[in-house]
């Protein structure tokens, strides 16, 4: 994660995960610090308890083609899920896409606008937590209001290879040209949506975080944006290089 102290272990859903209620003994050990250090070995008891349903804590609109829900914890990508939206008795979306399992926000994308001021119907279903418990069907009533909030670019990490780039807000539009490093002969090379760099972004996409690479040390083919220097801020100076963030617009 982001902090550089915290990980999030993913259990395989191949045999249905973990047995709410269970029992189980977590191993932790040969893991390094950032010196090299080996960290001592861990043994920990764990007792994986959900008792409660999942619950919507928010909807709301982040854009014209975005409407973001906020679950009370983590859901599951199943089949079961449905989300309606309409417009009067019309139905504008009956299959948005939809990311950000695993995780309690929920991301919708529409293929068209919403209309500023207008009233949406939106019918979450079947949305479900790890302990296969779903949240009960329920009709939440939306009007988008344009966000006039201006587009703000946070660097959250960087390293020799690649950037890490948070978005105050998702927006849309972003490829590997939107960003280089000291002149623009120095171009990314990749921009992806996951840290381990598999999932290549594409315009069409609404996102609020993504992995900006400049070097591949596989097929030595880039540039290297610098050595140790970790001072991030908005056109942060690395190593003597500004980044720059251009072209991105709002939703």
């Amino acid at each position: 994660m982001l902090d550089s102290k915290s990980v999030v272990l993913s259990v395989s859903t191949i045999n249905f995960g973990l047995e709410n209620m269970g029992r189980y003994t977590l191993v932790v050990e040969g893991v390094k610090d950032l010196n090299g250090n080996i960290i001592e070995k861990s043994i920990k008891d764990i007792t994986p308890e959900d008792s409660k349903v999942p619950e919507i804590l928010n909807l709301s609109a982040v854009g014209p083609y975005n409407i973001l829900i906020e679950f009370s914890e983590p859901i599951k990508n199943t089949t079961s899920k449905t989300v309606e939206i309409k417009l009067g008795s019309t139905v504008i979306s009956s299959s948005p896409i939809l990311s950000g399992f695993e995780t309690n926000q929920i991301n919708i994308g529409l293929s068209n606008a919403m209309v500023e001021n207008s009233k949406y119907d939106v019918k979450v279903k079947g949305f479900t937590d790890f302990a296969s418990r779903q949240i009960i069907t329920k009709t939440y009533q939306l009007t988008y209001k344009k966000n006039i909030e201006p587009v703000v670019a946070k660097i959250e990490k960087v390293d020799p290879a690649y950037v890490i780039l948070s978005f105050n807000k998702p927006v849309r539009g972003l490829t590997k040209d939107n960003f280089y490093y000291g002149d623009s002969s120095k171009k990314a090379i990749g921009i992806y949506s996951d840290f381990k760099m598999t999932k290549t972004v594409v315009p069409s996409q609404s996102l609020d975080l993504v992995w900006v690479k400049f070097y591949d040390s596989i097929l030595k083919a880039g540039n290297t944006i610098g050595d140790t220097q970790r001072e991030l801020s908005i056109l942060a100076m690395v190593n003597g290089y500004d980044l720059f963030v251009r072209d991105v617009k709002d939703l």
